[in-house]
């Protein structure tokens, strides 16, 4: 059943918000995306009332957690400094605020509710702690891939920083027990490449 929440969760994610953002007139200043994910904002939330999971669990201080949190920091680390360059040309940075604030607000809200908090609840009692870091991990990179459906490249770099980042924030949300310390981390991630890289590279 974990595979089938998940799968349904993902489909929800990707597919009804946009949807539903292109049916409706969005607000100018958050324009498609940033309505869309406000969209879902507010379904994540909705969910979280009605279905028996926790947001904001016991830390889950184990070794592994530890091992993970100290691995993927690192490897998160030396990714994100080696991707440091100038936006190519032909891209544009966030620089609207539209954008920015979709990109580095609201996206990193959704994303964070979703994997870290909606996903990593339903595959805790299944898996445990340090599984479900891994497989909430593998969901986020796979969902972010799905942009090379939408035409968009992407690199193996991006893609292992996608994966390493879902390491970081599952186990830093593990660790702490509260989801508000992979928002903030998201949300820095992401203000930064709003205005120093192509505008489909965030995270």
């Amino acid at each position: 059943m974990l595979i089938v929440y998940s799968a349904l969760l993902l489909l929800f994610w990707l597919l009804a918000p946009t949807l539903l953002a292109t049916l409706v007139h969005p607000p100018r200043r958050l324009g498609r995306d940033g309505f869309a994910a406000l969209i879902a904002i507010a379904f994540w939330a909705l969910l979280a009332l009605r279905v028996p999971i926790h947001l904001a669990p016991q830390p889950l201080r184990s070794p592994w957690i530890l091992a993970l949190l100290l691995a993927s920091l690192a490897a998160y680390a030396y990714l994100f400094v080696r991707g440091l360059h100038k936006a190519p040309p032909g891209h544009r940075p966030a620089g609207v605020r539209g954008d920015f604030l979709s990109l580095a607000v609201l996206a990193p809200i959704d994303e964070e509710l979703l994997f870290r908090g909606l996903l990593f609840a339903l595959a805790l009692p299944a898996l445990g702690a340090f599984l479900s870091a891994v497989y909430t991990a593998l969901l986020f990179l796979l969902a972010h891939e799905a942009v090379r459906i939408a035409g968009l490249h992407r690199s193996r770099q991006e893609a292992l920083a996608d994966l390493t980042f879902g390491l970081l924030a599952a186990a830093l949300y593990a660790w702490s027990g509260t989801i508000l310390l992979p928002v903030l981390l998201h949300v820095l991630v992401n203000a930064f490449h709003a205005y120093t890289r192509p505008i489909e590279e965030a995270l």
